[in-house]
């Protein structure tokens, strides 16, 4: 909780701790916005907790009191200072996404870590075990049952232990549902870091584009919608809160959204599945959004708790 230590402190100890060693990374916790600039600048924090903006947001969306439209106040929020946000959705602090204190289902963490992952440039954290479902229902330590795994106090993560399996670190012992759900994480995590428009890239926000067409199958209280995009790659990010529901919807893109990306809106693009099966095909940018037009847009079947990160080229 480093806002409780004033940022004069935190300007002298940090650069006397990175003289000796240039390789720490200062992450703060700061849980009041207006105090965000004033321990990054003055303070020399590296990174600070997306939490009370994009953290409680997408929690908030699972468990049913925000809409996925929410986000995008969260995107113009931190916006100044985005690149330095570090996105999460577990630590020893928060319940488990698994547990029966939050979404009872680890894949109800599949549509808000893409979010988290892909929503700037800034890093994404996963808490040790989230990737294989860990729930935190034993009675821990002195804290009892609270659905957390903290460093706090005496505990354990037995789904981990699954896959550590003594040592072997094969995953041998994890359900087939566990696999599935590792393997996704793998997949996110391992194109986030390489992907350059992730790293490097601009976005653009559809909602606006999207929002009031739940007859056309988007309903934003539980779809989100963006674009990521660099000279490099462009990407677009779909997903989908709803735990019980699939949807055929179609995703509208702009025009000019294209004409953001340095695109030339007279040809056909393909769009290729990086996260998620669909199959996609080509299209025209006229084809993606024909104003008054219903049933324009990418035609997309979100499944209950899904994501889908799609290469546009």
């Amino acid at each position: 909780m480093a806002e409780m230590v004033p940022a004069e402190f935190w300007e002298w100890i940090i650069p006397c701790v990175k003289t000796h060693h240039p390789n720490v990374i200062f992450i703060a916790e700061i849980y009041k916005p207006e105090l965000y600039e004033h321990y990054l600048d003055k303070g020399y924090f590296d990174f600070l907790y997306d939490k009370v903006s994009l953290y409680d947001t997408l929690g908030g969306i699972i468990r049913g009191y925000h809409s996925a439209d929410d986000i995008s106040n969260c995107i113009r929020s931190v916006e100044k200072y985005s690149e330095r946000m570090l996105s999460f959705m577990e630590n020893h602090d928060e319940e488990r996404i698994a547990s029966r204190f939050f979404a009872s289902n680890p894949f109800a963490g599949i549509p808000t870590m893409v979010v988290s992952a892909c929503i700037s440039k800034g890093p994404v954290m996963i808490y040790f075990g989230q990737e294989v479902g860990e729930s935190a229902t034993d009675l821990v330590g002195f804290a009892g049952d609270r659905g957390r795994t903290s460093i706090f106090d005496y505990c354990s993560a037995p789904e981990l232990q699954k896959w550590f399996n003594k040592g072997k670190c094969d995953g041998s012992l994890l359900s087939d549902e566990q696999k599935t759900l590792r393997a996704t994480y793998s997949l996110l995590l391992n194109f986030v870091s390489k992907s350059d428009a992730i790293h490097h890239g601009g976005l653009y926000d559809l909602q606006y584009a999207n929002r009031h067409h739940q007859s056309e199958g988007f309903d934003e209280k539980f779809h989100f919608a963006f674009l990521r995009h660099s000279k490099e790659e462009k990407l677009l990010v779909v997903v989908n809160f709803n735990k019980d529901s699939e949807y055929q919807t179609y995703i509208r893109i702009p025009v000019d959204a294209f004409r953001c990306m340095g695109m030339d809106v007279k040809k056909k693009f393909n769009f290729t599945s990086v996260l998620g099966n669909a199959v996609l095909g080509s299209h025209t940018a006229d084809e993606l959004y024909k104003e008054g037009n219903r049933f324009s847009g990418l035609k997309l079947k979100l499944v209950p708790n899904s994501a889908y990160i799609i290469r546009i080229h």
